[in-house]
């Protein structure tokens, strides 16, 4: 009898010794699937800041453009109204010089410009 209650002692033993060798085996596969979530999760968070920053590159960058683009169209209205300005000038000095050819004074003999 002791025979028999040593080899069930023993076997139980084996058992729980078996046992223990699939739980562990079943802690380092979730240590491993943990390691990998930290893993993922720490690129995530990288990729994460790195999105932001180009987001705020961006919107520097458009706000400059619209500042850009507003310089740009009032330069552009002074240079039209430069443009204009030009035009007109030319115009009228146009229109004196075709009125003082047209109407010419006679010119005097002996005059010396000089009142």
């Amino acid at each position: 009898m002791p025979d028999l209650l040593s080899k069930l002692f023993a076997g139980v033993v084996g058992v729980l010794l078996l046992l223990l060798g699939i739980e562990k085996g079943r802690t380092k596969k979730q240590k491993q699937v943990i390691e990998e979530q930290k893993q993922k999760i720490t690129t995530a968070q990288k990729q994460a800041q790195v999105n932001k920053t180009a987001v705020q590159a961006i919107q520097k960058a458009a706000v400059r453009d619209d500042t850009i683009q507003k310089e740009q169209k009032r330069e552009e209205a002074e240079i039209n109204e430069t443009k204009a300005t030009s035009e007109t000038i030319a115009v009228a000095n146009d229109v004196v010089s075709r009125f003082n050819t047209r109407h010419q004074l006679p010119e005097h003999e002996g005059d010396t410009g000089t009142n």
